[in-house]
């Protein structure tokens, strides 16, 4: 299976109810039962991924994968890209 080395820009999750920020390296997905937002540091995504990196890039989720959780080497995996 084939891997994509990334990098995480995740700066924290947010409740959707109140702010309440919480640690994003805690796997959850809800805060008093409403969702949690994910934050994201844009400015660093601004600078390490321009426009021409992802058109370059395969027509498939994993072309932003600086905006999916995970870090380090990441499986790749889904469906192929053309149908």
């Amino acid at each position: 299976m084939p891997t994509i080395t990334t990098e995480c820009y995740v700066t924290h999750l947010e409740s959707a109810l109140d702010g309440t920020r919480l640690d994003a390296e805690t796997l959850q997905s809800m805060h008093e039962g409403r969702p949690l937002w994910v934050r994201y540091d844009l400015d660093a995504i601004r600078g390490a991924v321009k426009p021409a990196d992802l058109l370059s890039r395969p027509s498939t989720m994993w072309r932003y994968h600086e905006l999916l959780p995970g870090r380090g080497d990441v499986p790749v995996t889904g469906l192929p890209a053309t149908w």
